[in-house]
């Protein structure tokens, strides 16, 4: 069998203020807010430079960071949505010492809230 790969493409200027993306450097920190989004996310990614797993976050997911890929629900990696950013731990999955972690952030908006199905870990746009 052959393995399917899918891509989204988004252009940053066609959602402006309603999606952002960003870096950070993982530090294995605990309680670390990530700030700078420009807004309340409602959604986050978040993924390392070094691991195959990627941790999604959004306001309905109360108890835990869903994967998406080959991992399983992680308490307490991506801990909270916060004013302008997100709080991770210091799991290697969101902020181990040393990679670089990539984000996502989508702001709460009805067409995009649509289409965000966290649970099933698929993101439709």
């Amino acid at each position: 069998l052959s393995t399917k790969y899918y891509y989204l493409a988004i252009q940053k200027s066609v959602v402006s203020g309603i999606f952002n993306e960003g870096t950070y450097t993982g530090n294995s920190s605990s309680g670390r807010d990530i700030t700078g989004v420009g807004f309340n996310p409602s959604v986050i990614i978040v993924k390392s430079n070094s691991s195959a797993v990627s941790r999604i976050k959004s306001l309905e997911i109360t108890d835990s960071s869903s994967s998406l890929g080959n991992g399983n629900e992680s308490p307490n990696t991506i801990q909270q949505l916060i004013a302008d950013g997100f709080r991770v731990s210091s799991s290697s999955t969101v902020n181990g010492n040393g990679p670089q972690y990539y984000w996502l952030a989508f702001r709460e908006n009805e067409p995009i809230n649509n289409h965000v199905n966290t649970r099933s870990k698929l993101i439709r746009m």
